[in-house]
């Protein structure tokens, strides 16, 4: 076995998102093009509350997590201590509904509804009878607007 064919093989066992822009190219094009920037992930037991949540809207085995592979995929945290930290970006896809949801600073956003973001009360009492699939999102405050 040569190293290339090692080479190869190691893009095998790694499944990652094309882009939209993309999909006409054939996939060895794609390999060393430096466009696949997230990789499919399993879910851990670290995004089992998380997927409780989403598992309302959507079956658990039907979303995507992709993983950033990126720099310019992370996102700024704080840590225990306040002190700014960097961690990986997170997207969850919903391939049915055209949804996609970012994790950064421990909020999902919106990627299709810019400045939404999941709410942290997904229970909505009185409205919506009979809808037993949703997600609440709303409107983060406009920051131009604080400053």
């Amino acid at each position: 076995s040569t190293h290339e064919e090692s080479d190869s093989y190691r893009h095998w066992a790694r499944c990652m998102r094309v882009p939209h822009h993309s999909r006409d190219r054939p996939w060895l094009q794609l390999l060393g093009s430096g466009e696949l920037a997230e990789q499919l992930v399993l879910p851990s037991d670290r995004m089992s509350r998380l997927l409780d949540v989403l598992s309302k809207f959507e079956r658990p085995h039907l979303v995507h997590v992709f993983l950033a592979q990126d720099q310019a995929h992370k996102s700024m945290d704080r840590d225990g201590g306040g002190n700014r930290t960097t961690s990986p970006v997170l997207h969850f896809e919903f391939p049915r509904f055209g949804l996609e949801l970012e994790l950064r600073d421990g909020k999902l956003h919106s990627v299709e509804r810019a400045g939404f973001v999941l709410a942290g009360e997904q229970q909505v009492s009185g409205t919506l009878r009979g809808c037993t699939r949703y997600l609440v999102l709303h409107k983060q405050p406009d920051m131009e607007c604080l400053r």
